[in-house]
């Protein structure tokens, strides 16, 4: 700490103790200084949203009919690798809009686009009335389906819409912000969806869990092991933070933190959990010569069930031997592991991940022993587990694991599984074909609907209409108010932003109130 912020702490701590106001509000003096410094820092989630867009973006505000005051936009899933998708990032969004512009936001953008375009494009007093009229608030409304509801493609996940007459080409300056910001964290959260409806049949086919431990073992049992394999931190802020919607296991803690930015949680409030494990680093160095023989690979595990041996705990397995691995510490250590009384979790890394799983099945089974549940699965004994986090990139490799386990005879409880780069890295904005269009524009005090419809490519039809989503029998439909007007209040949407302002309270509460709305998303075919 540097002799300025110490000072400054003293000084604080001098005035607590002389107020007795703030006494009052707050129950200590650390508290009391923990305010006070956060008043400081930068909110994480404000950006220049003078050029958070495409560049030639810029000049659209002089491209619309003479007469136009209104656009509206909308977000789609086109088609893709899933039929239903699970929608999110629209807290993410509204939190960066909710923002807003600033004087030194539109001076800097200014600057820019001068030197960029070589001429005046950017609409610098239409954007600096926003900063010093509008309180700096961006004159849009945002409505969208609730954050993790699960949605078949082909219908708006969410409509922009600009309130001043002045602003119908915002929408369209935001269609980067929110594509960017909606089609990640869906492809993310979507994928993460669909290993849970997965797992959760394969939990209904061979095991006897019921209730909460049931959604607790199985909300365990896709990790997120993708930290290493995202392209940026803010793809593993926002990537690992979907995943944590759907399952609690994680290795990604930047979603951790992502977590608690976004819904302003206590820097003690870990949306997801960990277990120690050890990698083939803190394996292999017990080795020497560039060797590593049984006895010292053994001392490494062994150094994992003295340190860690009254809990949860996973160690690689293949450093040199897989099978020769695991029948040794089956054999070797097993009083001591169960002397412990935690979960030893054998994790095979390479080579045939059936072949190593149908071992580790079969050993720990006869070496540990089992029992067979009522749907007649075996079950092992609860002080050994096993992880495969190798060779899974899509869902259908966790279910070809899972179809192998039983069809083996096991129950899925005894497996979980990490993913790493096809959960949070091989995705795209074609994974569901999201696009952000303009469906319909008010000129001359006359609403408009429009769309594109391009020969050769019909399934980049967009559609027309203010739309708004609805259910019918049971059924998401993406309806057009403009025909439909009863359906503009009454429908699936929440409103995010009302003329630029957030119309939600971020915390704890919320962000538990998702969560638990996640567990009621089911696919409905």
């Amino acid at each position: 700490m540097n002799m300025k912020k110490t000072q400054m702490i003293k000084h604080l701590r001098a005035l607590f103790r002389g107020d007795a106001t703030l006494q009052a509000e707050y129950k200590n003096s650390d508290n009391f200084i923990r305010a006070v410094l956060q008043l400081g820092k930068t909110d994480p989630f404000k950006r220049n949203l003078c050029t958070s867009s495409d560049s030639y973006k810029a000049s659209h505000p002089k491209q619309f009919p003479r007469g136009t005051t209104h656009t509206s936009y909308y977000v789609e899933a086109r088609g893709g690798k899933f039929d239903e998708i699970m929608v999110q990032g629209l807290h993410g969004v509204a939190r960066i809009l909710e923002q807003g512009v600033t004087v030194e936001d539109v001076e800097r953008a200014n600057n820019l686009f001068k030197s960029h375009f070589g001429r005046d494009i950017f609409v610098y007093k239409q954007w600096l009335r926003i900063a010093t009229e509008f309180d700096g608030k961006i004159p849009v409304n945002m409505f969208g389906v609730k954050e993790c509801t699960v949605l078949p493609v082909k219908n708006a996940m969410a409509v922009l819409e600009n309130t001043h007459e002045d602003y119908y080409w915002l929408p369209g300056h935001f269609e980067p912000l929110l594509m960017r910001g909606i089609w990640y964290p869906t492809a993310v959260g979507t994928i993460s969806f669909h290993v849970k409806e997965a797992l959760r049949r394969a939990f209904e086919r061979t095991s006897d869990l019921t209730g909460a431990d049931l959604e607790f073992v199985l909300k365990t049992r896709l990790h997120d092991f993708g930290l290493r394999g995202v392209s940026s931190e803010e793809s593993a802020r926002i990537g690992g933070l979907a995943h944590l919607m759907n399952f609690i296991g994680t290795d990604t803690v930047e979603a951790l933190i992502m977590a608690q930015d976004l819904y302003n949680m206590a820097e003690d409030f870990a949306a997801g959990i960990s277990i120690p494990a050890r990698e083939h680093s803190t394996t292999i160095s017990y080795g020497d010569d560039g060797e590593l023989t049984p006895d010292q690979e053994d001392e490494a595990f062994e150094n994992s069930i003295d340190q860690y041996g009254d809990g949860v705990y996973a160690c690689v397995m293949d450093s040199k031997d897989f099978e020769a691995a695991v029948l040794r510490v089956s054999r070797k250590f097993k009083a001591k592991i169960l002397d412990m009384g935690g979960v030893f979790v054998f994790r095979p890394d390479s080579g045939d991940m059936f072949a190593n799983i149908k071992y580790a099945l079969e050993t720990l089974s006869e070496e540990f022993g089992y029992t067979v549940n009522s749907k007649g699965f075996k079950v092992l004994h609860p002080s050994v587990r096993i992880i495969q986090g190798d060779g899974l990139n899509k869902v259908h490799d966790i279910v070809a694991v899972t179809d192998c386990v039983e069809d083996l005879g096991y129950s899925v409880e005894n497996i979980a599984f990490g993913m790493g780069g096809g959960l949070l890295q091989q995705v795209n904005r074609d994974t569901h074909k999201v696009a952000m269009k303009m469906s319909a524009l008010k000129v001359n005090g006359v609403w408009r609907k429009v769309r594109k419809t391009p020969k050769g490519a019909e399934w980049k039809t967009s559609k027309a209409g203010r739309l708004r989503l609805v259910k019918i029998d049971g059924e998401y439909r993406t309806v057009d108010i403009l025909e439909f007007p009863e359906y503009e209040h009454v429908n699936e949407y929440v409103q995010y932003l009302r003329s630029g302002y957030g119309m939600f309270e971020y915390n704890e509460e919320l962000f538990l109130q998702i969560r638990a709305y996640s567990d009621t998303q089911h696919l409905t075919a």
